[in-house]
């Protein structure tokens, strides 16, 4: 089960990203549009880690844009 991989801290990680994958529409019965923060580990056997996951359903453009622009900020630094 997915539970069984859940972490209370991330380990360092040598990359982090936001990624977003829109929809097609923006109506409210639209698909959501995905927007998760990943990072990976260094090293040897590299792991994958989700961060974050923002995803936004029935939403213009404009506010899921916004919405990743405040979650890419807050883990900038």
């Amino acid at each position: 089960m997915i539970e069984d991989a859940q972490i209370t801290a991330a380990p360092p990680l040598a990359r982090v990203i936001v990624a977003v994958d829109p929809p097609v529409t923006s109506r409210k019965n639209s698909d959501a549009c995905g927007i998760v923060v990943a990072g990976i580990t260094g090293g040897e056997e590299p792991t994958g880690i989700v961060l974050a996951d923002w995803s936004v359903q029935g939403v213009s453009p404009q506010a899921w844009a916004a919405r990743r622009r405040r979650l890419s900020l807050s883990q900038s630094g």
